[in-house]
């Protein structure tokens, strides 16, 4: 008398050798199946029971969910390639060994990638030039949104705006020293 057992959805996965199939593997003993895995879609965070006025109980679910909506909302300045890989995590709930299995990566690459976009996307920097670089002449506005925003370097923003490096740098300073003086000012006021 067999029980039928619900399975992951497969992923691409490496050539493995048919003795290391996800097919292949039999739980210990029939009394400890494995709990089947949720599909990614349902893998939302519960907020748990609500309280006497309607506000969620557990708050810590609560700003995991503001946070991950603040990174999603800010992801829109990324390039295409990481704003993909950080709407997969933080809204479709995939994880970095599903995204690895997927990309060819190590899942610890994938998981580095992951945390140095979340610090970037969070950091006061790409706050400040977000907000404040419509306000800026043109050139420092590309270069601001090339450097800060989409993470590339000096250099590849020098080529991808096609100005020289000297420029660049005197952009890039220019807006670390406009943040410096807001954040002075943040702190006295």
């Amino acid at each position: 008398m067999g029980t039928a057992t619900l399975s992951p959805p497969r992923l691409a996965q490496p050539d493995l050798p048919p003795h290391r199939s996800r097919a292949a593997a039999k739980p210990a003993s029939r009394f400890a199946a494995p709990a089947p895995i949720p599909p990614i879609e349902s893998r939302e965070a519960d907020p748990g029971p609500p309280a006497a006025d309607g506000a969620p109980t557990d708050l810590r679910r609560r700003t995991q969910r503001d946070l991950a909506e603040r990174v999603l909302i800010r992801s829109e300045w990324l390039m295409p390639d990481e704003r993909a890989l950080l709407a997969a995590v933080y809204r479709d709930g995939a994880t970095t060994v599903e995204l690895a299995a997927l990309s060819g990566m190590s899942p610890k690459s994938v998981r580095t990638r992951v945390k140095r976009l979340v610090a970037r996307v969070l950091s006061p920097g790409f706050e400040f030039v977000m907000r404040r670089r419509d306000s800026w002449p043109a050139e420092r506005r590309r270069v601001a949104t090339a450097f800060f925003l989409q993470g590339r370097s000096q250099r590849d923003a020098a080529r991808f705006l096609r100005l020289t490096l000297h420029e660049v740098r005197r952009h890039i300073d220019a807006v670390r020293a406009l943040a410096s003086v807001e954040g002075a000012a943040e702190r006295v006021s």
